[in-house]
């Protein structure tokens, strides 16, 4: 695995990337602690692309299916006035890509970089005919890890894209609390672990047992930041979330010591609904037009309780 160290003059913080496994900013310290759990042998196997670090998902976010069939079939989509299906992969291409530093910086209080993805033509034309540019943009400073995508649309017809972090913290507590800035819990098919249409209220509270699962979706941003308070740890870490936020997931395993806690744009699910003549006005998937330029940002944190 090809990594890329970066660290503050004063030596108190550090991110490290893995440059050809997602750009994945897989380990962060601050004054010498992980903040950041992965999976053993984190690198090895392709399997393990999203299980550990921040696994970026681009440009898709969450499971597609091709509800166009019975029963319905996993990873595949269709687009209104096209012929064929394409193959969409659980969270996106990224696995499918390589990346080229293009900027790095460095000042007394902060270190930038920025990557750009790139990935061959047979991937285009199999998963995502669309032409959408992708920089990767990492700003390292002594409490914090500011992550920022920017995608612009570089092609002629109104591209679908979807975008989210998936960060694996660390944890040190049995139990840890979360609080997210949302005040639904979406319901989920069961089977296709898409949004079934409903929601229930949620008061923004959550309990992290590291004994058990969770695998759930939030939405009805009503704020800009999640807090995990990790007690045993003596530390909160913060995620600040961008306006483009529509839903928030919180996932952890049974025995494992971490939580991801994702800030996600719309489009859980949505590639299935690019068949319909509206897609382009209803996005199911978020939209961005020819010559467009969006951006999606996150801003981790780490604070003593």
């Amino acid at each position: 695995m090809q990594t890329k160290r970066l660290e503050l003059p004063d030596n108190s913080a550090s991110v490290t990337i893995a440059e050809d496994f997602g750009c994945n900013a897989f380990s962060w310290q601050v004054s010498g602690r992980e903040l950041l759990y992965t999976c053993e042998g984190f690198g090895a196997d392709p399997a393990d692309f999203y299980h550990g670090g921040i696994p970026l998902l681009f440009p898709s976010v969450g499971r597609t299916w091709d509800q166009s069939v019975t029963p319905p079939a996993p990873d595949r989509y269709r687009i209104h006035g096209q012929t064929g299906a394409w193959t969409m992969p659980c969270h996106g291409i990224l696995p499918f890509g390589n990346w080229d530093l293009v900027r790095e910086e460095t000042t007394p209080d902060a270190v930038t970089v920025e990557y750009r993805f790139h990935c061959e033509q047979k991937v285009l034309t199999e998963q995502y005919p669309y032409k959408v540019g992708y920089t990767q943009r990492f700003r390292l400073r002594q409490k914090s890890l500011e992550m920022t995508a920017v995608y612009v649309n570089e092609g002629s017809t109104p591209a679908p894209v979807a975008f989210g972090y998936h960060p694996y913290f660390r944890l040190e507590s049995a139990v840890a609390a979360l609080e997210l800035p949302c005040t639904e819990s979406v319901e989920l098919n069961d089977e296709l672990l898409i949004p079934s249409g409903g929601t229930t209220s949620f008061g923004g509270a959550l309990d992290i047992r590291t004994e058990q699962d969770c695998d759930a979706v939030f939405g009805g941003i009503n704020g800009s930041q999640a807090r995990l308070v990790d007690a045993d740890a003596g530390r909160v870490i913060t995620v600040e979330i961008d306006p483009d936020t529509a839903h928030m997931v919180v996932y952890s395993g049974a025995d494992c010591p971490f939580v991801c806690i994702e800030p996600w744009t719309g489009g859980l699910g949505g590639y299935g609904s690019l068949q319909t003549a509206d897609w382009i006005q209803n996005q199911p998937v978020p939209v961005i037009q020819p010559g467009e330029e969006r951006s999606f940002l996150a801003r981790y944190g780490v604070e003593p309780i």
